[in-house]
């Protein structure tokens, strides 16, 4: 059976320090081991791309690294910016920008924003099947946790969502809320 366990965050604990703080970061490996554990994980996928990770100065992301100390594979789903760019696929910052220039409505910038996540999702699923190891631990963005997992269903996976929006102090009130898309 197709199962995927769904850990929607902020791309910073992606990222690990400095991003984030170094405690965060320990407790978000804390977290992904936790889970591979439990659930048996074989394979970690992630929302990000190498060309991103390697932008912010680091070698593999969080999870990437804790997938190969637990001796697990992972995998990149996210398109490259230059794959988007030639899909179409246009990035949070200019749907925005162009809201705010054409003022749109909020249903327009609502609905702007579902199509380009949408495609990127689509994109993440393909890559999951294309893999072909299950079960899956997929860390998103936060944004995406319930649109990933209707899409996922549809295409006939068991989704479990250990954490619609993980922080190492779920009291902690946090606001930057471009980092979750």
């Amino acid at each position: 059976m197709r199962s995927l366990l769904l850990l929607g965050t902020s791309h910073s604990f992606q990222l690990g320090h400095p991003h984030c703080t170094k405690d965060d970061e320990a407790a978000f490996v804390s977290r992904l081991a936790q889970i591979v554990a439990e659930h048996d994980v074989a394979i970690v996928c992630e929302e990000m791309s190498e060309e991103v990770v390697v932008r912010e100065g680091r070698n593999d992301s969080v999870s990437a690294t804790l997938a190969v100390s637990a001796g697990i594979s992972h995998l990149y789903c996210d398109p490259s910016p230059r794959e988007r760019t030639a899909l179409g696929i246009r990035d949070v910052q200019s749907i925005q920008l162009d809201a705010w220039l054409r003022y749109w409505p909020a249903e327009e910038l609502e609905d702007q924003l579902s199509r380009a996540f949408s495609a990127r999702e689509c994109i993440w699923r393909d890559r999951v099947f294309s893999a072909g190891v299950w079960p899956v631990l997929f860390v998103c963005g936060a944004n995406h946790v319930v649109s990933f997992r209707q899409m996922l269903n549809e295409s006939g996976v068991a989704v479990t969502i250990v954490d619609h929006d993980w922080a190492p102090n779920y009291s902690l009130k946090r606001t930057d809320q471009s980092l979750r898309d």
